[in-house]
């Protein structure tokens, strides 16, 4: 009986440690939105927390706060971290090495005797991606299904690029531009067995429609006007002369393009200004 006794519990004990084994990486025969450590089963370097803060001041003024005062500060908060930088409003913005950095500095509101409000920054903290579906597998879902099923992956929105066809229609292409809650984009994302490549989103360069330059708006630009079309000095609304680059001085024609406005890595030569190639197609390139 003793012995009957003894193999029960024994079993017991057994089936009490492989539950909580069981329960602790759920990962491993469960669906789960909490996993250990915050990362997510076969993306383990897609851990999605805020890595740029930003320490502004509660009246939105300039901190006046001299840089040894800064770096005492956040050490004292944080420790060390990847980097601090001023920004032009005058608020600071820190690059968090780890979570917990970040969430010691979210958690702040007084900083070196002054009262702050502390933030995530809008931009830096996500990525954009173009994810090209050639096997069509996403082409029946909607962008709010995508974004749910790849929520796990870091996906927080979906766009799917259109087109206009001759007669006047809207065509829905295969090209998707994906947002990530992570500073940079993974090299693929997993759509249940497909296994689809992500590409960087190159988004055009800002263009000043005035002294046709890059770089800058209209706005702010104190340059001479230029013209759109032949880069005269005069406005371009109504210009019918030969069209000539304000940037190169070339003649150029257009330059083929993807149904999302990118260029095709191939293609030699890409538009004007575009800061990676310094040379530009003239009329002697065709």
């Amino acid at each position: 009986m003793a012995s009957i006794l003894s193999v029960a519990l024994i079993c017991a004990c057994v089936l009490v440690c492989s539950g909580a084994v069981y329960d602790q990486y759920p990962y491993r025969g469960q669906k789960s939105d909490v996993y250990p450590g915050g990362r997510y089963p076969g993306y383990p370097n897609q851990d999605s927390w805020p890595r740029f803060i930003v320490i502004a001041s509660v009246d939105e003024t300039p901190l006046k706060l001299n840089p040894f005062a800064i770096s005492k500060g956040i050490q004292s908060t944080c420790g060390e971290v990847k980097n601090v930088t001023r920004l032009r409003s005058g608020s600071i913005l820190v690059e968090c090495a780890r979570r917990q950095q970040s969430i010691n500095l979210l958690g702040l509101q007084q900083f070196v005797n002054t009262q702050v409000a502390v933030s995530v920054h809008r931009t830096l903290n996500s990525s954009r991606g173009i994810v090209r579906d050639r096997a069509r597998c996403l082409s029946e879902m909607t962008e709010e299904e995508i974004a749910a099923e790849l929520k796990h992956q870091g996906v927080t929105a979906v766009k799917r690029f259109t087109r206009k066809t001759e007669d006047g229609n809207i065509l829905k292409t295969q090209t998707y531009l994906f947002t990530f809650s992570t500073p940079t984009v993974p090299s693929s994302i997993k759509a249940g067995y497909f296994n689809i490549g992500v590409e960087v989103y190159v988004p055009n360069p800002l263009r000043c429609f005035k002294c046709q330059h890059f770089g800058h708006g209209a706005k702010s630009c104190t340059a001479k006007t230029r013209c759109s079309r032949c880069s005269g000095p005069h406005e371009g609304t109504e210009c019918t002369n030969e069209i000539k680059c304000a940037n190169c001085s070339g003649y150029r024609r257009s330059v083929p393009s993807y149904d999302d406005g990118s260029y095709p890595r191939h293609y030699p030569y890409y538009p004007t200004g575009y800061p990676y190639y310094p040379k530009y197609p003239t009329q002697k390139d065709y």
